[in-house]
């Protein structure tokens, strides 16, 4: 039977009679595909207002029956009945899936923004045999901007994005599964009053980079009023994160030190106080992070029913699957330690490359082999963990093949990856974009090639003289044969990662010359500016987490310095001004040893220079602002050398604040002061920071 034939059609779409949202916004959904494959507009009626005589497409949902599982697990029925199509789901928002599935099966298909394909049809007929599909994962998170869009996350089968308006269907997004700790007991409201509160490390509670004492009584009373709140304010979330900071300074007090010690780490400590706050809250589900140094499980505690833990795996191998590489096989067996002592357990799994969000990483392959790894291991969500802004390498067709997947492992990555290419592109340009894509996944297998999740900027392994010849080849040759404009601009916006990899792999190292630090190749600029247009071509944002605009990379790539240097005959100091006055270099003249680690301004420099030499930042954790902003010479000796910068303050309201520098030589001693001056006329909050870098 044919649902629509040849521009005609006596099909209507029905919601339920009681009023749903999420149904109506479906069958609108459904309405629009049908309408631009065929240019028949079916009517969306209630099913009270039925118009008899006529078939139709039902959509429906039903409300899941409660379980032990945390999240149940979404399905979706597409049935023909007699001469109507029931498209229904176990909730709200797998009635969209179902919805999205029927589409899919007629052709349609949702690649990126600009980029949904509706065939044009003349015959639209009724499926002969229903099919049934369940979620692989509970909970599926792709932490992209697109997937994030409910909209988008609803037609890729995703339940955790950023939309509230309730045809969206349920959301299963927590109220938070990471580092809580500074909201949960904040240092400005307990720290003046009860330092005692926080963690006591080399001696001394820390007020800075704090962790919490967390074998304490009262930081479960003051967690758990704060937990109160949140619960309060967001009676509709389940799941509520007592989570560590992000960095080490584990509590060292002799109560949290015995339990470290009974459980053979600082994660004792940490479940500790997880355990004590989940007991207080018994109707809600307390997530904490096994990470960094609370990744490995305790040896004799388990976590509370009502505790989920979120397991990271954010070291070993991202090129590889877990299975089949030695580097992690660490880690799959702390998946099933913790899936000994934990009801709940999640993965936070990292698809990017945190140096260099827009630098090629060849890890496609290993994403659907670990998916099915952590579904039949009984993990019951996943979060993906994507470059969170715009622009990444590749970034559409990951977050496409990560969502995919996530409903069904058992998928074929390749097809879906040359689906979206030869969607995307065009079947010509599609193939020769995946080649060169397979061109990196082939070198990573043929060569053995490991890389962490905090990749290098450069990778010289990976990227051969041979390799990035090759790449250059297939986009040299793809942008030669693609006139069409539009395709065009698609293609140069793609093609910014290959052209980070050669300019990131170009050679060029840099010398003190003549009062300046040069590069000693001579720097591709044209290529440069190239790679910029097309990175924003691509609307990326940064080129690596939190910082590196496309526009700071063409202001630095290659770019000179002037420095100022201080010398006597025990020490030799070279000082940047361009880049917040930084201590570059210190020699030792007597063994000519230098003391500092060098910036490297190749692969440092063009996304933020926050390793190397000695700065001074007068905000942020890691990222302080002061730290490469220009500073002027104030005046200068041999010995001596005064440098200022004026600086924004970060609260918008427009204050100055200047920043002064002074160094000091005398004998083998460099003294180094700062002077802070709030040039405004209302208070400035800072937090002062240095940043030696030792060699």
């Amino acid at each position: 039977m044919n649902i629509i034939e040849h521009g005609k059609s006596r099909y209507q779409i029905l919601t339920p009679t009681h009023t749903s949202p999420a149904a109506q916004y479906a069958a609108e959904c459904l309405q629009h595909a049908l309408y631009e494959m065929t240019q028949v507009k079916l009517p969306i009626r209630a099913q009270n207002q039925r118009v008899f005589g006529h078939s139709a497409i039902i959509i429906t949902h039903e409300r899941i029956q409660g379980s032990d599982a945390l999240w149940e697990k979404d399905a979706y029925t597409i049935e023909p009945r007699h001469s109507d199509l029931v498209l229904s789901g176990n909730c709200a928002r797998a009635s969209h899936y179902a919805v999205s599935d029927f589409i899919d099966s007629l052709g349609g298909r949702w690649f990126a923004h600009e980029e949904v394909l509706f065939p044009h049809l003349r015959q639209i007929s009724l499926p002969t045999m229903p099919t049934q599909s369940t979620a692989a994962f509970g909970y599926r998170h792709v932490f992209y901007p697109t997937a994030q869009q409910p909209e988008w996350a609803l037609h890729w089968k995703l339940n955790v994005h950023a939309g509230t308006d309730a045809c969206w269907g349920e959301n299963a997004c927590a109220h938070s599964i990471g580092h809580s700790f500074a909201s949960l007991v904040p240092v400005a409201q307990y720290y003046s009053s009860h330092p005692e509160y926080f963690s006591l490390v080399d001696g001394k509670r820390r007020n800075y980079h704090p962790q919490l004492c967390c074998s304490n009584p009262a930081v479960v009373d003051a967690a758990s009023e704060t937990m109160a709140r949140w619960i309060a304010e967001n009676p509709k979330q389940r799941i509520f994160a007592v989570g560590m900071n992000d960095w080490d300074g584990w509590c060292e007090c002799p109560n949290c030190a015995e339990i470290d010690h009974r459980e053979g780490g600082p994660t004792g400590q940490l479940l500790t106080l997880v355990n004590r706050v989940a007991a207080r809250f018994p109707d809600r589900i307390i997530a904490t992070l096994a990470y960094s140094w609370s990744i490995d499980p305790p040896r004799h505690m388990r976590a509370a029913d009502n505790v989920l833990i979120v397991l990271c795996h954010n070291e070993g191998c991202f090129t590889h699957p877990l299975e089949s590489c030695e580097a992690n096989h660490r880690f799959i067996t702390r998946v099933q330690d913790w899936r000994r002592i934990a009801s709940h357990l999640m993965i936070w799994d990292y698809y990017v490359n945190y140096g260099s969000y827009l630098m090629p990483t060849p890890n496609f392959r290993r994403i659907a082999s670990d998916l099915r790894l952590y579904r039949d291991l009984g993990i019951e969500g996943m979060f993906c963990q994507g470059s969170a802004c715009r622009g990444g390498q590749f970034e559409g067709v990951r977050q496409y093949l990560q969502a995919h997947l996530l409903w069904n492992p058992e998928a074929d990555a390749s097809q879906i990856m040359r689906e979206w290419f030869n969607g995307v592109y065009g079947t010509s340009t599609g193939s020769r974009i995946l080649e060169y894509v397979n061109l990196l996944e082939d070198y990573v297998v043929d060569r053995n090639l490991h890389m962490p999740s905090f990749a290098p900027y450069t990778q010289p392994e990976l990227f051969t003289p041979e390799l990035l010849a090759r790449g250059a080849a297939i986009w040299d040759e793809l942008e030669l044969h693609t006139r069409e404009p539009v395709l065009r601009r698609k293609v140069l916006a793609a093609r910014a990662p290959e052209m980070i990899s050669r300019l990131m792999h170009a050679g060029i190292t840099y010398a003190e010359e003549h009062g300046k630090l040069k590069p000693t190749a001579t720097p591709d600029r044209a290529l440069a500016k190239r790679f910029v247009s097309a990175a924003i071509l691509g609307d990326a944002a940064h080129l690596r987490e939190n910082d590196g605009s496309p526009e700071s990379f063409s202001d630095h790539y290659g770019r000179s310095y002037h420095v100022a240097v201080l010398e006597n005959a025990q020490l030799r100091c070279v000082i940047v001004p361009a880049l917040g006055a930084r201590l570059h270099s210190l020699v030792a003249r007597q063994w000519e040893t230098e003391l500092l680690q060098q910036v490297d301004f190749i692969h440092d420099i063009n996304h933020f220079p926050y390793g190397g030499g000695y700065v001074c930042a007068v905000d942020g954790v890691w990222h302080g602002k002061g730290m490469c902003e220009e500073y002027r010479i104030l005046n200068k000796s041999r010995h001596t050398i005064s440098l200022e910068a004026i600086m924004n303050d970060r609260s918008g309201q427009g204050e100055m604040v200047a920043v002064r520098t002074h160094y000091l030589l005398h004998g083998d001693t460099l003294a180094i002061s700062h002077t802070i001056v709030n040039q405004g006329n209302a208070p400035v909050r800072i937090a002062p920071t240095t940043f030696p870098g030792w060699q």
